[in-house]
């Protein structure tokens, strides 16, 4: 009877390890999501300002290349695509250059 008792007791210990992990993820995932909707809502003033730069400072029919690299899709799509590109590769640098720091202290 003791060894089902360790076996039990084995069990428990078990899942409560995967109980841990399994919320450590759900925080994981909440995060990265409520990351990426901030992503999506700050891409678009992003987007404009890229929009705008593109007007003010067209080299050398920039934005026609551009255009025609789209292939009719709206280039306002493009900008804000990129903004959001831009954002989350940021922001994975930024956390994996904190890592880094925090590993060092």
């Amino acid at each position: 009877m003791s060894s089902l008792a360790n076996e039990q007791a084995a069990l428990a210990k078990d899942q409560g390890k995967l109980m841990k992990l399994l919320k450590v993820l759900k925080k994981l995932v909440a995060k990265e999501f409520l990351i990426i909707l901030l992503a999506l809502v700050l891409a678009l003033p992003l987007a404009f300002i890229y929009m705008l730069l593109l007007e003010v400072l067209d080299i050398k029919g920039l934005k026609a290349q551009l255009i025609a690299f789209f292939d009719g899709a709206p280039l306002f799509l493009g900008a804000y695509l990129f903004a959001i590109f831009t954002l989350y590769f940021i922001r994975s640098i930024v956390s994996a250059i904190l890592t880094l720091v925090k590993k060092e202290s």
